[in-house]
């Protein structure tokens, strides 16, 4: 059996988005239980953090706005493997990063769509957004994914701690073309 621990509701300092508004995120669940976010980034492929790795069968809830209602637009897939970034470092969280292939691939429309990999760095200042597991997003572009921060976010001298995806698009691309 499976279980996760520690999970809650709270989100400090953010609103909610216009529905179907990011049809890249993903929605990793474990049993009934979400576990983390995601990002889609091609029919068969989604990007989380590699602190999200369970021992158990993944579900990926794609198409989603609120994953407590039925929205009609939701496309569930399951996980037909994990692989973590080879020298992710648990203590650490270095190359806290992991793709999921899916088993099925997603169908793109209007409410499920990919994020395109990013082919430069940002630059200081561009604006973000983003949540545990999932994209950290500048100007249109996959730039990070969530990784870790302290319990209480978004407070001064909290920073919140993302991967930078510009650093590891060779992997992805190389890990996908090889699975």
């Amino acid at each position: 059996m499976c279980e996760l621990s520690g999970q809650n509701d709270r989100i400090i300092g953010g609103a909610p988005c216009q529905p179907h508004s990011v049809p890249w995120q993903a929605a990793l669940f474990v049993g009934s239980q979400l576990n983390c976010g995601g990002t889609l980034i091609a029919r068969n492929w989604v990007v989380t953090a590699a602190h999200c790795h369970v021992n158990c069968p993944i579900s990926v809830r794609l198409g989603e706005h609120n994953i407590k209602h039925l929205d009609w637009t939701e496309q569930l897939r399951v996980a037909e493997k994990t692989i973590l970034h080879p020298q992710y470092n648990p203590p650490s969280k270095d190359n806290d990063i992991m793709l999921i292939k899916l088993l099925t691939p997603a169908i793109f429309n209007k409410n499920v769509q990919p994020l395109e990999l990013p082919t430069s760095c940002p630059s200081t200042g561009e604006k973000c957004m983003g949540d545990s597991g999932g994209p950290l997003v500048c100007n249109g572009k996959f730039q990070g994914i969530v990784s870790w921060g302290s319990q209480t976010c978004a407070l001064a001298d909290k920073p919140g701690v993302y991967i930078t995806v510009c650093k590891y698009v060779n992997w992805i691309q190389e890990t996908m073309n090889n699975n």
